[in-house]
């Protein structure tokens, strides 16, 4: 061995020991390293405490992440897995994606870590969290003041009834083709551009975002008909029809679910961006029509649209038929009611759905139980706008007639 040099074991002893001694040429600064995914950088504050236990401890005012859970939407029930604490925007309103508890009402300014994918779009942050109280004020006040002008455009110009139809029935397809069909139980496959055009009608038709309907109706699924359900008649009608929207609770109690297809930048954009498309579009409408046309093209389609869904809710559950052959799952008690059917474009065949939440295609049970939605749909499958559509199974003639076919259907 050359004089002056170590052997391997005393070498890692001599850089143990230079590891172990004090620098005090060097300045004590916060470890950079590793920090908690959406924690923000602050060289000011914890220098009392440990480089590990700053880059452990999340901050005071948010719940530990957990990663964010795939919804998958399994034939005949909507499932939801959504994650603890992981935070979205959209609509000037913080959403809690996850189980909207005690984070819904703090005033703690939050960072959110987004995925590169959405980092674009997304760009939120800070962001400042928001009671859910509010959000059941500002429905009062917008159905209050959406009422009176209804009431008032008969008064004011030349209503025109069939242009308030046309507008009422692309606005109402657009929240059962897309908000429910698409969105919620992806019932079947479409383009991005499609997507959006489906965001939009939905923005426009007034029945809240995109994700904060997913997760309400996703919510109705895993709870029909029971005391949690926020919708059901067995709280009475006018709770059902419409008063469980001026509740202050609703959005503390459900689970805030986006799948990975729901967090695509331009739903995200869309989202966000909702009050503005809905200026955008009155704007519009007065350029071309005068102010009377926002009252005939816009005002009047929503009502319309916000009574044609609400009323499902109501008689869908309390008024129709229950075939025993078709039974829905668990507590639920959806009926099939032709009226609700012909006024709400074939969402009235209520009972078939529940039994088949993924299934595009409604009125499938009877020949006669027709289904605009879905015949809309045929159209824009042959034209190769959406596809891979969720069906029944076709079944072999020999089980096609008879009551034994029937009992087994």
């Amino acid at each position: 061995m050359v004089a002056g040099d170590y052997c391997p074991l005393e070498r890692l002893s001599v850089l143990v020991e230079r590891r172990q001694a004090p620098r005090p040429d060097l300045r004590d600064v916060p470890a950079l390293s590793r920090r908690p995914r959406g924690a923000s950088l602050d060289l000011r504050a914890g220098r009392a405490a440990s480089p590990a236990a700053r880059s452990a401890a999340p901050p005071e005012d948010r719940a530990p992440r957990t990663p964010l859970a795939r919804v998958e939407d399994a034939p005949g029930e909507a499932t939801a897995r959504g994650s603890e604490g992981t935070s979205r925007r959209g609509a000037g309103t913080l959403f809690t994606l996850g189980n909207a508890g005690p984070t819904m009402t703090s005033a703690a300014t939050v960072r959110e870590a987004v995925g590169h994918h959405t980092a674009r779009a997304l760009d939120w942050e800070p962001r400042l969290e928001e009671p859910t109280g509010r959000r059941a004020a500002r429905t009062r006040l917008a159905f209050l003041v959406a009422h009176l002008l209804f009431a008032a455009s008969w008064f004011v110009g030349e209503p025109n009834l069939l242009g308030s139809l046309l507008v009422w029935f692309v606005l109402q397809f657009g929240v059962w083709a897309g908000y429910h069909r698409y969105f919620t139980h992806r019932s079947y496959k479409t383009h991005p551009w499609f997507e959006s055009v489906l965001a939009v009608l939905g923005c426009l038709a007034g029945q809240g975002g995109l994700f904060w309907w997913v997760s309400v109706h996703r919510h109705h699924h895993r709870t029909a008909d029971t005391e949690e359900d926020f919708h059901s008649p067995r709280h009475g009608f006018w709770r059902s029809y419409m008063g469980w929207l001026l509740r202050d609770d609703v959005d503390d109690r459900i689970k805030w679910d986006v799948t990975p297809d729901l967090r695509g930048p331009h739903l995200f954009w869309i989202e966000r961006n909702d009050v503005r498309i809905r200026v955008a579009y009155a704007a519009a409408l007065a350029l071309l029509f005068g102010w009377s046309g926002i009252l005939t093209y816009y005002i009047v389609p929503m009502v319309l649209c916000w009574h044609t869904s609400l009323g499902t809710n109501y008689l869908a559950h309390a008024v129709g038929s229950h075939p025993a052959e078709c039974p829905p799952r668990g507590s639920c008690a959806a009926r099939n009611n032709a009226l609700v059917a012909l006024l709400d474009l074939g969402e009235g065949w209520h009972n078939n759905h529940h039994a088949h939440p993924s299934y595009a295609h409604h009125g499938f049970y009877r020949w006669y139980q027709v289904d605009v939605v879905y015949l809309v749909l045929l159209v824009l499958e042959k034209l190769g706008i959406i596809w891979d559509v969720k069906r029944r199974p076709k079944r072999p003639k020999r089980y096609q007639s008879g009551p034994i076919a029937l009992a087994s259907a």
